[in-house]
């Protein structure tokens, strides 16, 4: 039984004031089975989203990743 390598990325950007990154593992065939979003909110950063869903692309995954990040903060800044 072989193992795959896989290499562990993160991606930084702020939304609405508030400083996100995602963490991700990107497959040799640049697939990413999996991301974790963390944000800095009221607590300082907490983890706020993730998803096993799987993607084809790195791309792909970013975006839904972002688009994650994007609804949990709206809904953070909605509720207060």
């Amino acid at each position: 039984m072989s193992m795959i390598s896989m290499e562990r990325k993160r991606e930084d950007f702020i939304y609405r004031s508030v400083k996100v990154h995602i963490t991700y593992f990107l497959s040799p065939s640049n697939a990413v089975p999996r991301f974790d979003v963390y944000a800095a909110l009221s607590q300082g950063e907490e983890k706020i989203g993730a998803s096993i869903q799987g993607w084809d692309s790195e791309s792909d995954a970013l975006n839904a990743a972002k688009a994650l990040a994007h609804e949990k903060i709206d809904t953070y800044f909605s509720e207060r």
